[in-house]
């Protein structure tokens, strides 16, 4: 059995409030058995959820 382990950064879309939503590089979490880490190709923010 191989495991591959990244030691490379993975960059991740970090929210602190509706008007500051930033990217950052962030270090690639550990997964335990049974799971898995999931590449998000798109995401999106529906309007009534950003309200403050």
């Amino acid at each position: 059995m191989f495991i591959f382990v990244s030691v490379l950064p993975m960059k991740s879309a970090v929210y602190y409030n509706n008007h500051n939503i930033r990217v950052e590089e962030m270090p690639k979490p550990a997964i335990g058995k049974g799971e898995l880490l999931v590449r998000m190709k798109a995401c999106g923010i529906y309007g009534w959820v950003t309200s403050e």
